[in-house]
């Protein structure tokens, strides 16, 4: 679902989320201008609506500031086995009850030299089982930023807390 041109690469901002009522401010990630939580929702609410739960499509929010902003590595596809790890995936969205792991958006996020790249997407629980079917987020991704501008976006995290 990127909305790139052939050799073009994806825009990434982060920005304060003022909706949730947290203690700590949350990020909301915003991918050609279009939120994250907007993308995710528009390819899982026909799954959604069939599995008779259309309010759970892209009922995401942003995780907090202190767990992405610098010495962070989440958002590089580091999150050191930690509550954000699913293996060789990332959690990049979460539930507004603030625990990890609850209703998570995860991808794969792989870091280069001059690029970094946002693929795979899936809501680990709905990847199919005994109580339901499987939810395709094929149509989500991949998106590619350019590396420099990615680690500009990031490193403003870590003036949010002094400004």
């Amino acid at each position: 679902m990127s909305t790139r041109g052939p050799g073009e690469m994806d825009r990434i901002e982060f920005i304060r989320d003022t909706t949730v009522g947290s203690a700590d401010a949350r990020v909301r990630i915003l991918i050609n201008g279009v939120g994250l939580e907007a993308l995710a929702r528009k390819v899982e609410l026909p799954f959604a609506v069939r599995d008779g739960t259309p309010k759970l499509a892209g009922k995401y929010v942003g995780l907090r500031l202190t767990d992405l902003a610098p010495p962070s590595r989440i958002l590089f596809g580091d999150a050191g086995g930690g509550p954000f790890s699913y293996g060789s995936e990332t959690q990049v969205l979460g539930c507004d009850c603030e625990e990890p792991g609850c209703w998570p958006l995860v991808c794969r996020i792989l870091a280069r030299e001059t690029t970094v790249e946002w693929s795979d997407f899936r809501q680990p629980h709905r990847s199919g089982g005994k109580s339901t079917a499987a939810w395709s987020h094929a149509g989500l991704g991949p998106f590619r930023f350019d590396r420099r501008l990615y680690e500009v976006a990031i490193n403003d995290l870590a003036d949010w807390g002094s400004g």
